[in-house]
Formats: C-alpha cells, sequence, structure tokens
C-alpha cells in the first residue's frame, strides 16, 4: 500500500515538472519571439535609411556635375540653333548641335524603349583669368589678339581634323554679336609676359568684323552631353565632354534622369537613384514620390528590387 502511494507521488510530481518544462519551454519562446520582433525592427530601420542616404547621396553628385555647366551655359554664345551652328560653321557634333542647351530622347540602354528628356546636350564657358589689353578688332581671316597671359588647358587647331572643342575662346562682350573666335597656332608670349593670340571666327553676312572691349575677360568653350543608361551590372549616369574620351561613367547607382527646360531660362533635373542593397522580391512596387507618372512606365523591373529615390533639382541659365 505504502510502496503505490508512493508511486503515485513519483507520478504526480513526474507530471508537474512537465507540466513547469511546458510551460517555461512557451515563455521562452514568447521571450525569444519578442526579442528578435524587437531587434528586426531597428535593423529594418536601418536598412532603409541607409538605402535613403546612399540613393540621395548618388542624386547630389549629379547635381553638383551639372552645376558649374548650368551656370553658364550660353556665356558667350548666340542662344537659338541656326545662329549657334553659323558661329562655328562646323557640320559635326557639338558643333551643329540646336543651341547651347538641347533635350532629346535616349533608346540606348533603356530596357524598356524610348525615354523622352531623358539627354542633355549643354554648351557653358569656363574661366581662364586672362584678360585683353586693348580693344581688339576682328576682321576675317587670321587676327591676332593681345591678352595678359596664355590661357590654361586651350588647344590648337589640328589641320587634318579642324578645330577641337578646347579651341574656341568666349566673351561676354563683343559687338555686334556674340561669337566664339578658334584659336588658329601657336600663341607668340612677348618679353613683357603678355602673349598674342591668332584668332579667327566664322563670319556671315551681318558680321563682317568683330570688336572685343580692352580689359574683357577670356573664357572657354566647353560641351558635356550627359544620360543615364543600363550597363551589365549597375544603371550608371555617363557624361561625354568630346575631347575624344567618348561617353564616360560618373555615377553608378543613377537608374534614370530626366531633362525639362521650363520658361526658357530655367533647367529641372529629375533623377531616379537606387539604394545600396538588392532585396530578393520587388520592393519598389509604386511610382517614387517626386518621380513624374509621365516617366513612371520605363523604369526597368530589375531596379524595383532595390529601393528607389527620386530627386529633382532647378538651376537657372543666368545667360538666357
Amino acid at each position: 500500500m505504502k510502496s503505490e502511494t508512493k508511486n503515485r507521488l513519483c507520478a504526480g510530481r513526474a507530471g508537474m515538472m512537465m507540466i513547469e518544462l511546458l510551460i517555461s519551454s512557451l515563455i521562452a519562446s514568447m521571450l525569444l519571439l519578442g526579442l528578435t520582433g524587437a531587434l528586426v525592427l531597428p535593423v529594418r530601420i536601418y536598412h532603409v535609411t541607409d538605402d535613403l542616404n546612399y540613393a540621395s547621396s548618388k542624386a547630389e553628385t549629379v547635381f553638383s556635375i551639372l552645376r558649374h555647366p548650368a551656370e553658364l551655359c550660353g556665356y558667350g554664345l548666340p542662344k537659338n540653333a541656326s545662329g549657334y551652328k553659323s558661329a562655328f560653321g562646323i557640320n559635326k557634333d557639338p558643333f551643329k548641335w540646336d543651341g547651347p542647351v538641347s533635350i532629346g530622347a535616349v533608346t540606348a540602354g533603356s530596357p524598356k524603349g524610348k525615354r523622352e528628356n531623358a539627354s542633355l546636350k549643354i554648351a557653358y564657358a569656363v574661366r581662364y583669368f586672362v584678360r585683353t589689353m586693348d580693344e581688339a578688332v576682328i576682321s576675317p581671316g587670321v587676327s591676332e589678339l593681345k591678352v595678359s597671359g596664355k590661357p590654361s588647358a586651350i588647344g590648337y587647331e589640328d589641320e587634318n581634323t579642324g578645330p577641337a572643342v578646347t579651341d574656341w575662346l568666349l566673351f561676354g562682350s563683343m559687338l555686334p554679336c556674340l561669337r566664339p573666335l578658334s584659336i588658329r597656332g601657336r600663341p607668340a608670349e612677348n618679353p613683357d609676359g603678355t602673349v598674342n593670340l591668332p584668332v579667327i571666327f566664322s563670319p556671315d553676312e551681318a558680321n563682317e568684323r568683330l570688336v572685343i572691349p580692352e580689359n574683357e575677360e577670356l573664357y572657354g568653350f566647353r560641351v558635356m552631353e550627359c544620360r543615364a543608361q543600363k550597363t551589365e551590372t549597375d544603371f550608371v549616369f555617363f557624361t561625354n565632354d568630346h575631347t575624344g574620351s567618348g561617353l564616360q561613367p560618373r555615377v553608378d547607382g543613377v537608374v534614370d534622369v530626366r531633362f525639362e527646360l521650363r520658361e526658357g531660362r530655367l533647367l529641372d533635373v529629375y533623377v531616379l537613384t537606387r539604394g545600396r542593397r538588392r532585396y530578393d522580391r520587388a520592393v519598389s512596387l509604386n511610382t517614387p514620390r517626386g518621380w513624374p507618372e509621365k516617366y513612371a512606365q520605363t523604369i526597368p523591373e530589375e531596379a524595383r528590387y532595390y529601393r528607389l529615390t527620386a530627386s529633382r533639382a532647378s538651376f537657372e541659365l543666368k545667360n538666357f
């Protein structure tokens, strides 16, 4: 009898221990689940924030590349297409562009076909920190322009290929109208440190000669063509300065760029950039806030596996 009672007590204690273990396991699982959830949320927030910062930095890099060209776009140049082309008199890019700023469509590197307003061609000036010593009259044929020093980073015409982009000079003041001058030969240095530049311009019926004021600052002619396109490994923002290097990758992570000219002198630039991480499922199903809806249909499917961010900047074309 005593043995039977003892066995019952042992069985009861064992049952209680099993119940206690089950309850303990359940409590531990709930605590672990809560702890895991508490850890997952901060990690997710970190990933979202990091993706946003990464994408925003890429857009800001694109804007920084465009800032100087936009500021001095059209300086010393005719503003309309016909005037721009006749000022150079050369039937090849970038001298036959439709003016100092033009926007076009892109099909190359576009997985979903033609993208409107996706290419920007911009002609602008760079400072040489050199000034004219006297008032100069430039007639058809080669003339000499006396300046305070030798301009840096200039080219000299190759007889086989004709004037290059870096062969041209720009001025903010010129009568009767603004026209670029082409350097034709090597500068001659004078004993007093001044330099005589052999220059020529492309005359037309209305402009048989040009007058450049004394103490007028010289600028160099530069151009940039830019767009975003898909490569084998990434989405990249490319530029081409037409100095022989061709299309060059400048900023990775740039899914798309669109350009719009507003009121004739405001350049709106929309940049769509990706985050740092590629996820195993599409995480950007909707159009990113700030990205124009009319451009949403051409967002590549591959880009939707990243967190996408849209940025916009407006540049005033002060010389228009």
